[in-house]
């Protein structure tokens, strides 16, 4: 899912087992709204979430900023 998807999903409402998030580059450049907006739209269990195109150290400190621990992506295959 794009992270632009989110506030348009009722996700909490769809009880998803697993939530699969793109990272995007833009994720990194939002205003502190955009932020904050994306963040409530985070289901609130965090170990729900795969970051997928964890390419970078960014990508996945931006992940543990936010309680992500599950990752996909370039920097994690051997």
């Amino acid at each position: 899912m794009p992270p632009a998807a989110l506030a348009a999903m009722p996700l909490a409402a769809m009880r998803l087992p697993r939530l699969r998030l793109r990272f995007e580059g833009a994720l990194l450049r939002g205003d502190a709204a955009a932020r904050a907006a994306l963040d409530a739209a985070l289901p609130e269990d965090r170990g729900s979430i795969i970051l997928a195109g964890a390419d970078t150290t960014a990508a996945i400190a931006w992940g543990w900023q936010r309680g992500v621990t599950a990752f996909q992506g370039r920097l994690l295959r051997g």
